[in-house]
């Protein structure tokens, strides 16, 4: 999936670096030159038409985006019980 035009749209060369999501993170002073509050703009302006004037659309996309945090959440807590049962194994031996 193409990312927007003028946003991130950019190609490594070589090994993919992987994306970490920051909570923290001010996408608002990494990009001083206004694309971020034009985006955020858009994304208010689709989330108020679909919660507003397409509210069964709205609970859609709410509900999948809730699993899909979920999963991402249940992936991440399977992955470190597998790396302790790992390190649990290495110290034993």
């Amino acid at each position: 999936m193409m990312r927007p035009p003028y946003i991130w749209n950019f190609f490594e060369e070589g090994s993919h670096t992987p994306h970490i999501l920051r909570a923290e993170a001010d996408p608002v002073k990494c990009y001083v030159d206004g694309r971020i509050e034009k985006l955020f703009e858009d994304i208010y302006a689709l989330g108020h038409s679909l919660s507003h004037h397409e509210e069964g659309r709205w609970k859609t996309l709410v509900q999948l985006t809730l699993e899909i945090f979920k999963a991402q959440n249940q992936m991440e807590i399977e992955q470190a019980a597998e790396e302790e049962k790992a390190a649990m194994a290495g110290a034993k031996k």
